[in-house]
């Protein structure tokens, strides 16, 4: 590969060629002295000084290779450690102008130009090696000799590429200098070696191939085992409904970050989780998946196999607990209003990174006016200190509330813990006075 002084050496190779092309053809015997530059073309015709007679190549764009950037495999892994180092491939663009004071002098240059580059359209390893031998002692001279051009895997080929008037006029417009005769060229690939280099793995000791045909778990409900169709909380059994769900291969049912060993049903292709033994999942709406490992290796060890489709699940959090301290009251229009803080004890501990509302709706409101409604937001994380990841009760503060008794809900990342309905057929608890 290419160290990253390549790109200065293709310009350092164009342009040595093109200088030993003029010269083998005897341009200037015709036109003159001929200078040969590799730089920004408003620079080569300056205002208030004559025209020069010169060939100027000006890289004007570096474009990665589209060809090299899709080939192999990802440079890392699912953890973001290197694996592999690909090289960085770029088309390098050229801008080849001719400037000449007299007539037809800059035709000329063009003409002879163009055919030393289509010449030369592939430089080879050899000719870059010569074009690139230093004239005079410097660092950068010795930096481009051992840039590395020659010995890279493809070789740099140049290709005359078409460019619009219009696109050429917004060209010489950010130049800022009047347009002269120019012809652009791609030269491709360019492969710069990146300094990083991948974690190199053993190779394999043995080899081992075996067939297996695959039965993909399919689940088509979750919910309740006695009614689907009923809200489940964090404290129920799961019941997980489908097709080829197989408890006896080792199914493991993952719902959200965690994974439990599942119960099979006497029911066929029915798992069943207890969400209230550990590992014990937090309240919100959470994706069901079922996996069927497949033992593997030597020794055997079990591997992620096959996945089932994901099944969305509302898992309703618990309210254990819950009460207000008023710190400060004040009346307004005949109602009085208090401020203060809502502790909130939940049964499965609720984390810091969760969104968290309270929900408080009035109870036994008279019937001249509608029932009063809150939503209060938990505070940033929680209230929780930077030391806590999840605790089961957290404190939330209000800000006038009517005084009065308030049914509560606790909604964690949207799924709302459920009320309890009291002998006359109305909610009745979770229960809190204000």
């Amino acid at each position: 590969m290419s160290t990253p002084f390549a790109i200065a050496g293709v310009t350092a190779v164009l342009r040595q060629l093109v200088v030993e092309g003029l010269a083998l053809d005897k341009a200037g015997d015709a036109v003159g002295t001929i200078g040969v530059s590799a730089g920004p073309p408003d620079l080569v015709a300056k205002p208030g000084q004559p025209e020069p007679t010169r060939v100027n190549l000006y890289l004007h764009q570096v474009t990665p290779n589209a060809a090299w950037r899709n080939l192999g495999l990802p440079g890392r892994d699912s953890g973001g450690d290197l694996v592999s180092a690909p090289p960085l491939a770029f088309t390098l663009h050229y801008l080849v102008t001719t400037f000449a004071a007299e007539m037809f002098v800059a035709e000329v240059l063009l003409g002879h130009t163009l055919r030393i580059l289509g010449e030369n359209a592939v430089l080879t390893r050899e000719a870059v090696r010569r074009a690139l031998v230093p004239t005079a002692a410097s660092p950068l001279a010795t930096a481009l000799e051992n840039c590395g051009l020659a010995d890279q895997i493809e070789l740099v080929k140049l290709t005359p590429t078409a460019v619009a008037l219009e696109d050429m006029s917004r060209i010489w417009s950010a130049f800022q200098a009047h347009y002269r005769t120019t012809v652009a060229y791609e030269a491709s690939v360019v492969l710069i070696d990146p300094r990083a280099k991948g974690r190199t793995a053993l190779p394999a000791t043995a080899r081992a191939v075996f067939g297996e045909t695959l039965a993909l778990p399919e689940i088509a409900r979750v919910g309740l085992a006695d009614d689907p169709s009923a809200a489940v909380t964090t404290e129920d059994t799961l019941a997980i409904a489908g097709l080829r769900l197989l408890a006896a291969s080792g199914a493991v049912v993952r719902i959200g970050a965690t994974d439990h060993a599942p119960a099979s049903d006497s029911r066929a292709h029915i798992l069943n989780v207890d969400l209230a033994a550990a590992p014990r999942p937090r309240a919100g709406v959470q994706s069901v998946t079922v996996i069927h490992p497949r033992q593997m290796g030597d020794p055997a060890t079990a591997h992620e196999g096959v996945f089932s489709n994901a099944a969305a699940l509302i898992l309703r959090p618990v309210v254990n607990t819950v009460s207000a301290a008023n710190s400060a009251t004040r009346t307004i229009d005949g109602i009085v209003y208090a401020d203060g803080t809502l502790t909130v004890t939940a049964a499965r501990a609720i984390g810091r990174d969760q969104r968290v509302e309270v929900l408080l709706n009035e109870r036994g409101a008279p019937a001249s006016r509608p029932p009063r409604g809150y939503a209060i937001a938990a505070p940033a994380a929680n209230g929780l200190a930077e030391s806590v990841d999840e605790a089961a009760q957290i404190a939330i503060p209000y800000r006038a509330i009517a005084r009065g008794d308030y049914l509560v809900r606790l909604r964690i990342d949207g799924a709302e813990s459920l009320l309890t309905p009291g002998g006359d057929g109305r909610f009745a608890t979770p229960l809190v006075t204000i």
